[in-house]
Formats: C-alpha cells, sequence, structure tokens
C-alpha cells in the first residue's frame, strides 16, 4: 500500500495548510525565473522624453498582464494606479490604458516609477531569493526556512527556524527532529521543498 504524502503549503501572507493532494498548485512556476525581454523594436523611443530613455522598464511590458504583445509603454504616464500603451505601428493613434484600485506601480528611491513584481529571483548568495521589486521587499532563506520582509528600517519574520512538533492535550511537545532544507526547487511563484519531513513537503508561495 503506498503511503500519503502530505503537502504543506505556508503562504507568504497568510496561515500554512497540509493537504494530501497538492494537484490545485502544480499551476505554480516553482522550477524556473521568468526574464523580461525588451521590446525589439526602437518606436517606442519616439514617444519617450529623453529624460526616461534610461529607467530601468523602457521598452518593456509588465510582467502583470500587458494589453496586447504588440504595444509598448508610455513611461512619463505612469503613477501608482495607472499604466498608458500604444499599439505598434499606430503612429499613437490606437492606445490602451490599465487603471487599478490598488497600486500596481511604485516609486523606487530615483523616484521611477516601477512595476509592482512579486517574483521572486536569485540574489548574490545561492541560498537567499528575493522578491525585491515592491514596495515591501521580500526574502526567502533556503538554508533556514527563514522568510522576511524589511519594511524602511524593520524587518518582519513570518517564519524563522521552521520545524514541526507534536503538542499533545496536556501541552506536552515532542520535536520531529530537524528539517531538511536541501531538497528544493525555485521559480518565479515560491520555493517547493521535498520532503522537508519524511513524506512532508513544503511551498513556500
Amino acid at each position: 500500500m503506498r503511503g500519503i504524502h502530505l503537502f504543506l503549503i505556508l503562504f507568504l501572507f497568510g496561515s500554512a495548510t497540509v493537504i494530501a493532494q497538492p494537484e490545485q498548485y502544480r499551476q505554480l512556476n516553482l522550477d524556473h525565473f521568468s526574464s523580461r525581454i525588451k521590446n525589439s523594436s526602437s518606436e517606442y523611443l519616439n514617444f519617450l522624453p529623453s529624460t526616461f530613455a534610461k529607467h530601468p522598464e523602457a521598452g518593456m511590458l509588465p510582467f502583470n498582464h500587458p494589453p496586447v504583445s504588440n504595444c509598448f509603454e508610455l513611461l512619463q504616464k505612469r503613477n501608482a494606479f495607472t499604466r498608458y500603451f500604444l499599439l505598434e505601428n499606430s503612429n499613437g493613434s490606437h492606445f490602451f490604458q490599465q487603471r487599478s484600485a490598488s497600486p500596481i506601480n511604485y516609486l523606487d528611491n530615483d523616484n521611477n516609477w516601477l512595476e509592482i513584481n512579486y517574483r521572486l529571483h536569485s540574489s548574490s548568495d545561492s541560498k537567499i531569493f528575493l522578491a525585491d521589486e515592491q514596495p515591501s521587499p521580500l526574502a526567502i532563506n533556503i538554508q533556514n526556512g527563514e522568510i522576511f520582509i524589511v519594511n524602511q528600517s524593520d524587518t518582519i519574520f513570518f517564519s524563522k527556524e521552521l520545524c514541526l512538533v507534536h503538542v499533545d492535550d496536556n501541552g506536552n511537545r515532542k520535536s520531529f527532529g530537524s528539517p531538511d532544507f536541501s531538497h528544493y526547487s525555485v521559480g518565479d511563484d515560491g520555493v517547493y521543498i521535498r520532503d522537508f519531513y519524511k513524506n512532508i513537503d513544503v511551498l513556500f508561495s
């Protein structure tokens, strides 16, 4: 008889859940990092003030829901809630505008409006993965299971010294021993750790 393999999901801004069948999470990207591709056409430069030519996202479409693939964004029209796009080869006559009730862009330290992007990427430390393209940067340390955000000068930990213990009805605690963080994969949407404990996987997402 085949044993049950449990799946522990740790939502970065919520609670933990344990399930036996994780099929609904298969669509998450947990094994590679997506890259942003710059527009191959320089047409956007004709509509972009020279002061925006060196903007970090000049000529790039946002990760999250560009209106069509053959368009470019006028970064000078960005604010926290709005993006404005022109269709390629329309001479500016065909445009799209995105508006959101909640912020979709944020100001960086150089006063550039950048896309709020939750996706993870690698860092200079091979064990630390970052989602730092947002107002409160988040980090996952796969060496010890720490998850934390940095908000100005404050650091808030969501997970620290992660382990499993059993607590009986009398409040007595029994440790399951040390977890194993060595078998993992990482992608845009989170970190997947296989056999964190025997037959128990963990997803940080």
